[in-house]
């Protein structure tokens, strides 16, 4: 996720310095609607994000009583290789997990007295878009089964 919001942001700025300096204003990409195509593909891999984040506290015994990783068995759980990737682990956790699912969470409690904002509509359809009016929270439940 982080190289995918790396590549929206450099073909953002590109595409500003070549609108400005072209002098067409037509070529600039617009912000809100770059930012929604970007929240829509995190909503979509939501689950899987999680999943990766959540992947270096998954431990499991073994035979000889060490717990290694379950995504990889040559990592040893609470030893110096794993000790070195946990402030890595909360920080992925914190940013795509907690993160995303506040920032969403803010967009959908907030979107009864917001959406009248045209550049709101534009950033947040893509949580809104699938459901009727009188149930738009409901992307909200697909961001809680991402976490669980």
């Amino acid at each position: 996720p982080a190289i995918l919001m790396a590549m929206f942001f450099l073909t953002w700025s590109v595409s500003q310095v070549t609108a400005y300096f072209l002098k067409m204003p037509d070529l600039a990409m617009e912000r809100n609607r770059l930012l929604n195509v970007f929240f829509s593909l995190i909503l979509t891999f939501f689950a899987g994000i999680n999943a990766m984040a959540f992947s270096l506290f998954k431990c499991a015994s073994n035979p000889n009583g060490v717990k290694t990783l379950t995504a990889d068995r040559s990592v040893n759980c609470y030893e110096d290789d794993w000790n070195g990737m946990v402030g890595l682990g909360v920080a992925a956790i914190l940013v795509w997990v907690v993160g995303f699912a506040l920032l969403f969470g803010w967009a959908i409690l907030f979107s009864p007295t917001l959406f009248p904002r045209p550049e709101f509509q534009t950033r947040w359809k893509f949580l809104f878009i699938k459901y009727r009016p009188d149930v738009h929270w409901w992307s909200m439940a697909l961001v809680v089964k991402g976490i669980m």
